[in-house]
C-alpha cells in the first residue's frame, strides 16, 4: 500500500518601506533695479560718442560704470553707467549668474546699423553669488564693451541682452 504524506505549502512574503523625500526650493529672480535706489531701471549705457571717420574703436563700461574708449572713439560728455541687478530666493543657497557670450549682443538703429556689445563682466567674484538676508548684498553690476566702425552712421542705438541666475 503506498502512503501519502501531504506537505503544506504555505507562501511567504515579506516587505520594506522606504521613505520618499523631496526639497522645495522658492523660485529664484532676478531683476534688473536702479541705482541708489531709484525704480528706473538702471541700464547699461555708453553714452554719446563721436567714431573716426578712418578707424573703428571700442568703448568700454566697468562694473564701476567708468567709461574708457579705445581706437578712433572720442567720447563725449553725457550719462553712462553699468546695469545694475537683484537677485531673490532662498536666503544660504548659491547661484551661477551667466552673461551674455561674444558675438551674440547687437544695439540697433534701424535699418540694419548695428554695433556689438562683447566681453561682458560682473561685479561678481567669479560667476556665483550667495543669496543673503540682505537685499543689497544680492547686488552685482555689469558692464562690457562696445564696437563701433570706422563712419559708424550717427543715431540712438539699442537693444537687449539677458542675464541670467540658476540655483547651483
Amino acid at each position: 500500500m503506498a502512503t501519502l504524506l501531504a506537505f503544506g505549502s504555505e507562501a511567504q512574503a515579506a516587505s520594506v518601506s522606504a521613505t520618499a523625500t523631496a526639497t522645495v526650493r522658492g523660485a529664484i529672480s532676478i531683476s534688473n533695479i536702479g541705482n541708489g535706489g531709484s525704480a528706473t531701471p538702471s541700464n547699461l549705457a555708453f553714452g554719446t560718442i563721436t567714431p573716426s571717420s578712418t578707424e573703428g574703436g571700442t568703448v568700454t563700461i566697468s562694473t564701476d560704470g567708468v567709461r574708457s574708449a579705445g581706437g578712433g572713439v572720442t567720447l563725449v560728455s553725457s550719462t553712462v553707467g553699468a546695469a545694475r541687478f537683484r537677485v531673490a530666493g532662498d536666503t544660504g543657497l548659491a547661484c551661477t549668474i551667466s552673461l551674455p557670450a561674444n558675438g551674440i549682443v547687437t544695439i540697433t538703429k534701424g535699418g540694419g546699423i548695428n554695433m556689438s556689445i562683447n566681453d561682458f563682466t560682473s561685479s561678481l567674484t567669479g560667476s556665483s553669488l550667495t543669496i543673503s538676508d540682505s537685499p543689497s548684498s544680492n547686488e552685482f553690476t555689469v558692464g562690457g564693451t562696445l564696437s563701433l566702425i570706422a563712419n559708424q552712421p550717427s543715431g540712438d542705438y539699442s537693444g537687449t541682452f539677458t542675464v541670467t541666475a540658476n540655483y547651483n
